[in-house]
C-alpha cells in the first residue's frame, strides 16, 4: 500500500507552473429554476473580469451537456466531476444542484483534472445579490486553493474507516465522525479533498502518461485512517488516527476519547488532524442546524438512487448535528429498516433493532415514520428474532404475549 501511495504522487513533484495561464472554469447546472439562474448569471459577471479566470460561456455549456443530464443526477461524486470536465475542456468545474427549488441549491467545486474537491456549500436564502457573492467566493477560494502558488494548500485522502468493536449497525455512525471532519475542513481555505476511489484513478492515468503526473495539488497529498471502537469507559468511543505522507512515512498518530456523539467526536477528531498535520484550522460552523439540513438533503437524494450506504452515513451526519430534528430521525430510521432487510441475519437485525430505538422516541413526540410499518413486516418474515418481537410489542403497546406481533391493526396502540 506505501509502495502504491508513492507511485500515485511522487511523480508529480516534477511538475511545470501554470500559475501564468488562465484557468478555464465552468459553472454548471442542469436546473431551471428562475431564481437560482439568476444567481449565477450574477456570479458569472462579477466572474468575467477577473484575472487569470477564463469563464466558459453558459450557451455552450449547456449544448455540450444537452444530453448529459443523467449523469448530473444524485449526489455528484469526483469521478463524474472528472467526466464532466473532460467533455467541457474546464480546469475548474462548479456546480450546482437544487432538485426542489423550496430548499437552497448545493454547491461543489472540483478540479477537473483530478476531481479533487476544492469547495463546497449550500447556496445562502438571502437576496440574489448576496448570493452571487458567495459563489464568486466560493470560486476564488476553490482557484485559490487550485494555483496553490505559495504552497500553503494540503490536500487530504481518507484511507478508511474502521469500526474495530462496535456492532455492524454503528459502522455508518463511525463513517459519520470522519464525513463531518471533512465536511467541516473543506471550508478551511487551505484544504481540499481527494476521494480514496481517486488515487486509484490518479495512479493508472500516472502509468498512461510514463510515470508523470503534473499537478499543483497532487504533491501535498496528506493519507489519513481511522479506527473507532469502545472505550473503557462506559458509553465511551475511542478513535485513533494515524497520518501519513504520499511516500507512507508516518506523519502523526492520535487517539480521541468521547462520549458517542458523532458530531462532538468530529470536533475534537479535526482538532487533532489540525495539530499533527499542521493544518490551517477551518472556521468554527456557527449554524448546526443548517448544516444538518445540507446532509439530510444529501441523504435524500442518495436513498432515492438506491445507495442506501451513503444515505445512511449522511443521515447519521444530519442527526448528529442536529438531534431534535424530528424529520432527520425518521428518514434515518426508514434508512436502517432498508438496511436491514438488504442483509441477512445477525448483522439486518442490528439494523432492524437500531431503528426501532429511533422509532421509540418519534412515538414518544407523536410522530409516524415508514420504519414502523417496515419493521412490522420484517417481523413477520423473520419470526425466529423473539428479544425484537418483544420489543416491538412494547412499543406497539400490545402484552406480550406467545403469540407474538398481531396484525396491522394492532399497531399505534398507544
Amino acid at each position: 500500500m506505501k509502495r502504491f501511495l508513492a507511485q500515485i504522487v511522487m511523480p508529480c513533484l516534477l511538475m511545470v507552473s501554470m500559475a501564468s495561464a488562465a484557468t478555464r472554469v465552468a459553472i454548471v447546472t442542469t436546473e431551471t429554476h428562475p431564481d437560482l439562474m439568476a444567481a449565477i448569471e450574477l456570479a458569472e459577471t462579477a466572474c468575467s473580469g477577473e484575472p487569470g479566470m477564463e469563464l466558459l460561456d453558459r450557451r455552450f455549456i449547456e449544448s455540450a451537456l444537452r444530453e448529459q443530464t443523467a449523469s448530473l443526477s444524485g449526489v455528484l461524486s469526483a469521478s463524474q466531476g472528472v467526466a464532466i470536465g473532460k467533455l467541457l475542456d474546464a480546469q475548474v468545474l462548479m456546480i450546482l444542484q437544487q432538485p426542489d427549488p423550496q430548499k437552497p441549491a448545493d454547491i461543489v467545486v472540483f478540479e477537473a483534472e483530478t476531481g479533487i474537491r476544492l469547495a463546497d456549500g449550500a447556496l445562502p436564502e438571502e437576496a440574489l445579490s448576496q448570493q452571487a457573492a458567495f459563489l464568486k467566493t466560493l470560486m476564488d477560494q476553490a482557484l485559490r486553493k487550485k494555483n496553490n502558488t505559495d504552497h500553503a494548500t494540503r490536500t487530504l485522502s481518507l484511507l478508511a474507516v474502521q469500526n474495530v468493536d462496535l456492532p455492524r449497525s454503528q459502522d455508518y455512525f463511525a463513517q459519520s465522525i470522519a464525513y463531518l471532519v471533512e465536511r467541516n475542513l473543506i471550508r478551511s481555505p487551505a484544504i481540499a479533498l481527494l476521494e480514496r476511489e481517486r488515487l486509484d484513478a490518479l495512479n493508472a492515468e500516472r502509468g498512461l502518461h510514463g510515470g508523470r503526473l503534473e499537478n499543483n495539488l497532487l504533491p501535498s497529498v496528506c493519507i489519513w485512517e481511522l479506527e473507532v471502537r469502545r472505550g473503557a469507559a462506559e458509553q465511551e468511543i475511542r478513535l485513533f488516527i494515524r497520518a501519513t505522507d504520499v511516500e507512507g512515512k508516518t506523519l502523526g498518530e492520535a487517539v480521541v476519547l468521547g462520549p458517542a456523539h458523532a458530531a462532538d467526536l468530529a470536533e475534537r477528531l479535526q482538532g487533532e488532524l489540525v495539530r499533527l498535520l499542521q493544518l490551517e484550522a477551518p472556521p468554527k460552523t456557527t449554524d448546526r442546524k443548517a448544516e444538518a439540513r445540507r446532509f439530510q438533503r444529501e441523504a435524500e437524494i442518495q436513498a432515492q438512487h438506491k445507495r442506501m450506504g451513503p444515505a445512511l452515513r449522511a443521515a447519521e451526519a444530519a442527526l448528529a448535528l442536529d438531534p431534535a430534528n424530528t424529520d432527520a430521525m425518521a428518514s434515518l430510521a426508514e434508512y436502517r429498516m432498508a438496511q436491514a432487510k438488504a442483509i441477512p441475519g445477525t448483522n439486518g437485525s442490528m439494523f432492524a433493532s437500531s431503528a426501532l430505538d429511533l422509532l421509540f422516541t418519534l412515538k414518544a413526540k407523536h410522530i409516524k415514520s415508514k420504519a414502523d410499518e417496515n419493521l412490522f413486516y420484517y417481523l413477520n418474515w423473520y419470526p425466529d428474532l423473539i428479544e425484537l418481537r418483544s420489543r416491538y410489542r412494547s412499543y406497539l403497546g400490545i402484552a406480550d404475549t406467545p403469540s407474538g406481533v398481531q396484525s396491522a391493526d394492532d399497531r399505534w396502540l398507544m
